[in-house]
């Protein structure tokens, strides 16, 4: 028969205890940590729903802007949309400096106009296309300018697209002002529109786009 004494005794409850208050330790430690990562993943997940939900707002503002401009020039007693044939004139807008400046679109030769808006999620996805199109117009010998249609012009745009950003504050009334929505490229020659390739931009409409630049007519 083996025996223990009172002191063995004691020090086998000592290391019980101290072995229980480890494990409590541990877990007090651990439980901040899983908590923090549990509270930066919900704050991650809220600012996604927050972004998305402008997008969202955003996108159903652009479809439901061309869809009245679409319903106003199908039979409403409105203006028909700008399309090819369409005679425009020069307009007024303003630059990030605030400066008015006149656009001649009426003026001699091609033009290649990017319409966007600052407010237009598709219009900073279609900066890469544009800034495509910059180099291919100059090639081509072609002018080009982007306008805003929100009055808002932007000198980091101008840099990084390599054309004038400029905003026209009352782009509705002005000569272009019927599209159907925003991006929208439109190609111009002595004032009359040769082509309108609206926004966003598949693989078939920029090739289009380039075939038009490259052949030197619509």
């Amino acid at each position: 028969m083996v025996l223990f004494s009172p002191s063995d005794f004691s020090r086998r409850r000592g290391v019980a205890e101290g072995e229980e208050l480890m494990d409590t330790s541990s877990g007090t430690r651990r439980f901040p940590f899983f908590t923090a990562v549990l509270l930066v993943a919900c704050v991650g997940l809220a600012v996604l729903v927050v972004v998305l939900s402008r997008q969202n707002r955003e996108l159903r503002a652009e479809l439901a802007a061309a869809e009245h401009a679409a319903q106003r020039g199908a039979g409403q007693g409105g203006p028909e949309v700008l399309k090819a044939g369409d005679r425009v004139a020069a307009l007024t807008a303003v630059d990030s400096a605030g400066r008015e400046v006149q656009v001649p679109l009426d003026a001699p030769g091609r033009r290649l106009v990017m319409i966007g808006s600052s407010q237009c999620t598709s219009c900073a996805t279609a900066k890469p296309f544009w800034v495509e199109l910059s180099a291919a117009a100059v090639a081509g010998n072609v002018s080009t300018v982007c306008l805003m249609t929100d009055g808002k012009a932007d000198s980091g745009a101008e840099a990084e697209l390599s054309m004038p950003v400029l905003g026209v504050r009352e782009f509705p009334q002005s000569s272009i002002g019927r599209i159907p929505g925003v991006p929208l490229v439109l190609l111009v020659r002595d004032g009359v529109v040769e082509r309108v390739w609206p926004g966003p931009f598949d693989v078939r409409g920029r090739d289009e786009v380039r075939a038009a630049l490259q052949s030197g007519g619509g």
